[in-house]
């Protein structure tokens, strides 16, 4: 995407006395994708992608046009800026670091360097492995892609971006005749193919499909109301769900959020620390710079129980006034809109005995 900076700049520059505000996205890219059911190769699937898109800001409002073709991006500038014009609003943008950076996410394996029928063969492990007990439909899925991205600000901002991801996604159902259970399981991350080759690919499958035989067997929970102990996994759904979404300044200003009046407010206990981190290398939501421009952090929202922060665009802070967070999230072509990234409680310093030893009666 290096080769087109300089296109991009002429572009903004040309327009620059026409808006208040715009930046140029662009990107391209290449995935695959496979998915095996029932022990048969079901789809295969990959792709090529080149897109770039325009957006300005004039009189308080967003004008936004797209285009597969970098040769026609002057020509939809001038789309973009008759739509700006042709409304009314009263977006404000948060003030924004300029940034030049050239970043390439880790990776030792380029998948592109790897073959459809190694991916296959990766895929044909892990659902041999998963079909164990009392599995009687498997479905695993496989997907990877990288692209390479610009954004170019009339700020000044020029930001590179070449990222790579896969993952690899099981699911089990088993039956003894009368119920049915099913479990899932996920791999993956913004790296290379490594990130599954150094897995235990076996050892991934089988567990899947034990633990969904083993719940043919589970009693029921009791019906009432109980103190409970949560594993990891049932923690990060809770967290996400109940306060990751809720902190998303988008929703925050259309009252869609439940947190909305919180701020500032006990919203759990003391003990309770939650953080979102899209700069964090090992979790599958991380991004160096959000599509804005605007460098990722960790950013905690909840402080000893008290709410401390929402995640937000340069357009929702503004509204809020309140600071950026790199939390501007879209594919190239559409708008941002604000979501999490990488979501977490933080963890305190009990044992498992500790934590259930005052628990009388619990889950």
């Amino acid at each position: 995407m290096e080769e087109h900076i300089d296109l991009f700049k002429k572009i903004l520059t040309k327009i620059d006395d026409k808006v208040d505000y715009a930046d140029i996205r662009a990107g391209k890219g290449n995935n695959t994708s496979i998915i095996m059911k029932d022990n048969q190769i079901q789809e295969i699937n990959t792709g090529l992608s080149t897109v770039a898109r325009i957006r300005v800001l004039n009189n308080g409002a967003w004008g936004f046009a797209s285009t597969n073709d970098f040769s026609k991006l002057e020509e939809i500038s001038e789309k973009a800026i008759k739509i700006s014009n042709s409304l009314t609003g009263d977006i404000e943008l948060a003030e924004c670091e300029i940034v030049e950076d050239n970043v390439k996410t880790d990776r030792k394996i380029s998948v592109s360097d790897v073959t459809i029928e190694d991916k296959k063969e990766l895929i044909q492990e892990a659902n041999k492995a998963s079909n164990v007990g009392k599995v009687v439909s498997t479905t695993v899925s496989y997907s990877d892609g990288e692209s390479q991205t610009a954004f170019v600000s009339s700020e000044g901002s020029e930001i590179l971006v070449d990222s790579s991801r896969v993952a690899l996604a099981l699911n089990a159902v088993a039956s003894n005749g009368e119920l049915i259970q099913f479990n899932h399981g996920s791999l993956g991350g913004v790296k290379g193919f490594e990130i599954l080759q150094d897995a235990d690919i076996e050892s991934f499958g089988r567990k899947i499909g034990e633990k969904a035989t083993e719940l043919l067997d589970a009693k029921p929970a009791p019906s009432g109301r109980f103190t409970i102990v949560a594993d990891n996994n049932l923690t990060g759904v809770f967290i996400h769900e109940a306060v990751g979404h809720a902190v998303e300044a988008d929703l925050v200003l259309q009252d869609d959020s439940i947190l909305h009046d919180q701020m500032n407010k006990k919203i759990g206990t003391d003990i309770v620390n939650i953080y979102d981190d899209s700069s964090y290398k090992d979790g599958f939501g991380y991004y160096p710079y959000d599509v804005e421009g605007v460098k990722t952090r960790k950013n905690q929202i909840v402080k000893n129980g008290e709410l401390v922060s929402f995640l937000t665009s340069r357009e929702s802070a503004g509204k809020l006034g309140i600071p950026l967070t790199g939390n501007a999230r879209s594919s190239v072509s559409d708008q941002p809109i604000v979501r999490m990234s990488n979501t977490f409680l933080e963890p305190g310093d009990l044992s498992f005995e500790e934590l259930t030893e005052d628990i009388k009666d619990g889950i």
